[in-house]
């Protein structure tokens, strides 16, 4: 859902509350916690600050960092290719 102009907000299934989204140029900044579910049947609410970018017009390359609690937990680095 469009808030202002270059922010949005948004929900998906997994998400806890509202995802925060904010465009500038090529580049969207999404900040989000989700449910994760773990082996064993337990889950855990992680953190997520994603950015993706538009490298070029068929590649975008999301890095994310993940928190739980206060603490850094991993890192996530994609590079989306679009196929000819």
């Amino acid at each position: 859902t469009k808030v202002a102009e270059g922010r949005y907000t948004g929900t998906r299934e997994d998400v806890l509350g509202i995802a925060d989204i904010v465009q500038d140029g090529d580049a969207v900044r999404l900040t989000y916690t989700a449910r994760v579910a773990v082996k064993g049947g337990g889950a855990y609410d992680i953190r997520f600050k994603d950015l993706l970018v538009q490298t070029d017009r068929r590649t975008v390359r999301n890095t994310a960092d993940l928190s739980f609690l206060f603490f850094d937990v991993g890192k996530v680095d994609l590079t989306i290719r679009r196929a000819h």
